[in-house]
């Protein structure tokens, strides 16, 4: 029994906060802090520190910062990255290429932001499996751990 509850611990809905931050959306929870406008009122800064731009350049479809790091909910950036917290399914990563291409990749639909495409959210679905799947796996290893 304290496999199953192992696994389905590990298996369970991420619960990472990707709130918006006064509305940058795309951002990794490790970096959340670092896009709280009222903890930078001077601006924000890359997240390599080489240069610091105006709060209301993030995410305004135009790359300043070298790292790309302005630009995490847009396609404005080559190299940028985007955060899809998925919610109940697994958090996603992806290159900034794939935000607004018209193709939802993110199940909670994070990458198509820009209103030409409504993505429908399947993560609740996608996790629900991908639980079962484990839950099942949890539960032949169990089994086999009692044979022995």
């Amino acid at each position: 029994m304290l496999l199953v509850s192992l696994v389905l611990a590990i298996a369970a809905p991420a619960c990472h906060a990707n709130s918006p931050v006064w509305g940058v959306h795309g951002v990794h929870p490790i970096h959340l802090a670092q896009y709280d406008q009222p903890t930078h009122p001077h601006g924000f800064k890359c997240l390599d520190g080489s240069i610091t731009v105006k709060n209301d350049k993030v995410n305004d479809d135009y790359c300043d910062c070298p790292d790309a790091s302005d630009e995490p909910g847009t396609s404005a950036c080559m190299g940028g990255r985007l955060y899809c917290r998925n919610r109940g399914h697994t958090p996603l990563v992806l290159d900034s290429s794939f935000v607004n291409d018209g193709i939802c990749d993110c199940c909670d639909g994070a990458d198509e932001n820009n209103g030409r495409l409504k993505c429908t959210n399947t993560c609740m679905e996608l996790g629900a499996s991908k639980r079962e799947e484990l839950n099942q796996l949890a539960l032949a290893a169990e089994m086999g751990l009692l044979l022995v």
